[in-house]
């Protein structure tokens, strides 16, 4: 049980952690590429030394020297033994299932669990004896009943078409998380991105939807096949995630004014900061490019007062995984606040809402709970209590470390696993005694 310490004053400068999924699938391309790559200013949590020592087991060729990371690629493909142990972050261990699907002859014996969803993921049965044979792919991105096309899945198809130098040319209606294109097209990989949406900002495209006017989006991916990818340095910003939780404690904890420096900026991973901004959150950040994405730095200062906002299933699509952080902002803010999601999007989070919900009602949050997402209250009066962490979704656990570091009264956290996949925000916040 960790006490939660209330937060009288923030630092005046941080450095996030690089983003988690960004840099397990760095590691993995750079290690299917041909020759040496070197990343820089790298630090390794829990999640990355598993994911490494999985890749080195399996004879791949990884060294780690203080904050860089050495990785002599091998191309494609690569021989792997029928006994595998896979990682045990959810992330890591299905990197690792897409490295093993490139063999469709040989069964595999799993020597620990394998998460169901990620079995579901591959056509893949959970059975006693943890024995899988992986079929041939299919290499076809279709939507759902939400016109998205799923992030995770998309990381998998795309990889599994290099693998079996198969080409790929599909259409989005709906922008969701992208963190395949970028560091494909860094490495070398022949793909185009092209985005002929109609640019509107939120008040113009209400007005057409008034008017009747139909929006067309479409982003038209193609991904031509590809003999090998080219080993060259590379450079993982700062996890968006963690800088969202940062911004909302600058935002909350009064007098702040905090600088978050080389955060990752990609256009749709970026939507929680937008969304805080249209609460009354005072962000600004200065963008520049570099190894095939956007990453800069972001300046937040107290706000006077959040108030709520509606935010449809197009916006939380470049936020989802700091729903949580999102629903802590509208726990604050002044008014109703209503976040509406997809089917598909509430069936994929839905641990994360249920963990979410039960915390928010220990402190009686005014919730509205309805088939498209949640209605919550805003409340001035926030009290602590004694939360209890997801192990599933630890972006849950650090939520309730800013809620209750504002809130007044004593809380605490039944879990510390967010220490191990946040460190930097650990380290550099006060929310717990550094023994925790």
């Amino acid at each position: 049980m960790i006490e939660i310490i209330k937060q009288q004053e923030i630092p005046e400068r941080v450095r996030v952690q690089n983003d988690r999924q960004l840099s397990l699938l760095a590691i993995l391309v750079a290690s299917i590429a041909r020759g040496r790559t070197i990343i820089e200013d790298f630090n390794l949590t829990t999640p990355m030394n598993e994911f490494v020592a999985w890749l080195n087991h399996n004879n791949f060729d990884i060294k780690t020297e203080s904050h860089r990371v050495y990785i002599e690629g091998k191309g494609f493909f690569h021989h792997f033994s029928p006994l595998q142990q896979l990682p045990q972050d959810s992330w890591g261990q299905y990197l690792a299932l897409i490295l093993l699907s490139q063999d469709t002859e040989t069964v595999f014996q799993i020597e620990n669990k394998v998460y169901p969803e990620l079995l579901a993921e591959f056509s893949l049965r959970e059975n006693s004896d943890n024995r899988i044979a992986f079929g041939p792919p299919c290499f076809v991105l279709q939507t759902n009943k939400g016109d998205e096309i799923d992030p995770i899945t998309k990381v998998r198809v795309m990889l599994q078409a290099l693998f079996f130098e198969q080409s790929l040319d599909f259409y989005e209606v709906k922008a969701t998380r992208d963190i395949i294109s970028g560091i494909l097209t860094w490495f070398g990989a022949p793909l185009t991105v092209q985005n002929t949406s109609e640019e509107m900002d939120e008040f113009s495209r209400r007005l057409a939807r008034l008017q009747g006017l139909k929006i067309e989006r479409k982003i038209h991916t193609t991904l031509q096949t590809c003999k090998m990818l080219t080993g060259r340095d590379y450079f993982v910003p700062g996890d968006p995630t963690e800088a969202a939780a940062w911004a909302l404690l600058a935002t909350l904890v009064p007098n702040s004014e905090l600088l978050i420096e080389n955060v990752l900026l990609n256009n749709t991973r970026t939507g929680v900061f937008g969304a805080f901004k249209r609460m009354g959150a005072e962000i600004e950040s200065t963008q520049r490019r570099g190894y095939g994405d956007v990453y800069g730095n972001i300046r937040i200062k107290t706000s006077k007062q959040l108030t709520g906002r509606r935010f449809t299933n197009d916006i939380l699509n470049t936020c989802l995984e700091e729903i949580p952080l999102l629903a802590v902002a509208a726990a604050f803010a002044e008014g109703e606040t209503i976040l509406r999601m997809s089917a598909s999007n509430i069936k994929r989070e839905q641990i994360m809402l249920d963990a979410l919900i039960k915390n928010l009602k220990k402190i009686e949050i005014d919730l509205g709970i309805y088939e498209e997402g949640l209605v919550i209250r805003g409340n001035n009066d926030i009290g602590g209590t004694n939360f209890e962490g997801c192990r599933e979704f630890p972006v849950v656990d650090m939520a309730i470390l800013v809620l209750a570091g504002v809130a007044h009264g004593k809380s605490s956290l039944n879990s510390n696993q967010v220490f191990n996949i946040f460190p930097n925000f650990f380290n550099q916040s006060n929310l717990a005694p550094k023994e925790a």
